[in-house]
């Protein structure tokens, strides 16, 4: 089927996070397959991961439906956190080493299941090299996901409830320095080259000592890039966040021995007060998806906080790029604006 022939809509009140909508097309033919126009084609999913597994490749917008499969895999807490009962099926993709894919799951229909995704390099679930089960009951989940190796990669699309259900399926591959800015790019300037603004990955640079947050950033392998000199200092991001499902990650390459601190402010770069949510505040190590630690909450801010006191985030012997994740404790009815503060100490 056409890449150019495809939908991806996240709606604020479906999805795990908010992207720009201008990025994306609506389906208006039938594409190569011959399809309905205006209609998604099914793919049939295989029930187990070996033996006949469908292809998907860059730009699929189509439906799943894992109601009449069985619960192969349950065992998945190292690759999503936790056991998943539901119903799970299987598609391969054939990736290059170094490519960004992204895939998003959309409940479809009636019931209330609570998707998850996660990719394998074989089929073994002991072997999971990614996978996202964030966002609960009735909710998209979509995961970016940089292949390490040059194979072919299983992906799995299960639930964290018992039973099957009905999704949509968009899958792509961003293509970083092809002056086209694509699903999972919080930036695209036509090159490669780190420094200007936009890396190597189209991720955004933030620097200076204010700046705003470029979505999406709410996943490792797409967060925004804390530029500090190299003496290090302090930089102070403004963001918004849209709910517990919408998160918003920063990288910072960390020298050995360098300390990082940080703090969450409201949206006037002050202590939070009692009208603010519930935020959370996670240290992740360069892995991406492990936690070091957590920002603490004080009696002078309600918002969490890294500072002196946080062993994990001081002195930091092995170098290399460190994640703070910011969200909020719960879904809100409304976006929230807040500034976060990072101070990296040499």
């Amino acid at each position: 089927m056409r890449a150019n022939a495809l939908v991806l809509l996240v709606a604020l009140g479906g999805g795990c996070n908010v992207f720009d909508p201008a990025l994306f097309r609506q389906r208006q033919d039938g594409g190569a397959d011959g399809g309905t126009p205006g209609v998604l084609p099914t793919i049939a999913l295989a029930d187990r991961c070996s033996g006949a597994v469908p292809e998907v490749v860059s730009g699929t917008n189509a439906l799943l439906d894992t109601t009449n499969l069985a619960n192969d895999f349950s065992d998945l807490a190292v690759c999503t956190g936790r056991a998943l009962p539901g119903n799970d099926g299987f598609f391969r993709v054939r990736m290059n080493a170094g490519e960004q894919w992204h895939f998003h799951v959309r409940v479809q229909g009636g019931g209330a299941p609570d998707p998850a995704i996660y990719v394998l390099p074989g089929c073994d679930e002991r072997s999971c090299a990614g996978g996202l089960d964030e966002c609960g009951q009735s909710r998209d989940e979509h995961m970016s996901f940089r292949a390490s190796a040059s194979r072919e990669y299983l992906v799995g699309v299960d639930s964290a409830r018992p039973g099957g259900a009905r999704y949509e399926l968009i899958a792509l591959r961003a293509e970083c320095g092809n002056n086209t800015r694509e699903h999972g790019e919080s930036c695209e300037d036509g090159n490669r080259t780190p420094g200007d603004g936009c890396d190597e990955r189209c991720r955004a640079e933030l620097s200076g000592p204010e700046a705003t947050e470029v979505e999406p950033n709410d996943d490792f392998t797409d967060p925004n890039v804390l530029m500090f000199p190299a003496a290090g200092g302090t930089l102070t991001a403004r963001g918004r966040l849209g709910g517990r499902c919408d998160f918003d990650m920063y990288a910072v390459n960390v020298p050995p021995g360098a300390s990082v601190r940080a703090t969450m402010l409201d949206v006037n770069g002050m202590a939070c007060g009692p009208s603010e949510p519930e935020y959370r505040m996670a240290w992740v190590l360069p892995d991406g998806r492990a936690e070091g630690g957590l920002g603490v909450v004080r009696m002078d801010n309600r918002c969490p906080a890294i500072s002196e006191g946080e062993a994990f985030a001081q002195r930091i012997a092995t170098g290399g790029t460190y994640y703070l994740r910011v969200t909020t404790a719960r879904d809100e009815a409304t976006g929230r604006d807040y500034r976060l503060r990072v101070e990296l100490l040499r």
